[in-house]
């Protein structure tokens, strides 16, 4: 994909398509890049990555890549204490958890995550749990790694 164009209003991309379909030119809302093309977030250019380094809300994780995460996928902060409130999964955590791109190693980031935010979130009188194949979180039950 390579965006062409674009405005407060969207971009136009370029999609090649597998085979010999040749290519096409969408315009579109949202570009969400999930290939992670540059493993050291620090020399991403985007505005976001930028101000969140610049800001001291994000570390590099070791050895430059992805970004430093705490156990619960929270983002560290230049003080080295984790985020209440900003998290990540994903490939994102290979600075820290440095195998994480597949969706096994995903799922459970997931659903962890789902149930911590849900936590935080739910009544004390209520009862919220989160399930994927194979995993059982409860909102009121400690997570597990």
């Amino acid at each position: 994909m390579k965006v062409l164009f674009w405005d407060e209003e969207g971009a136009d991309v370029e999609i090649k398509l597998r085979g010999r379909f040749g290519r096409v030119v969408l315009r579109v809302n949202r570009v969400i890049n999930c290939t992670a093309p540059e493993s050291d977030y620090r020399m991403l250019t985007h505005p976001l990555w930028r101000n969140l380094f610049a800001s001291g809300i994000a570390v590099a994780g070791l050895i430059g890549l992805g970004l430093g995460t705490g156990p619960e996928g929270q983002l560290v902060n230049a003080e080295g204490e984790p985020s209440p409130s900003v998290f990540t999964l994903g490939v994102i955590r290979i600075g820290t958890l440095f195998e994480t791109t597949s969706v096994e190693e995903i799922r459970p980031q997931a659903a962890a995550l789902a149930s911590r935010l849900l936590s935080t979130t739910c009544m004390p009188h209520t009862r919220t749990v989160v399930t994927a194949p194979n995993i059982h979180y409860d909102a009121r039950s400690p997570v597990r790694q």
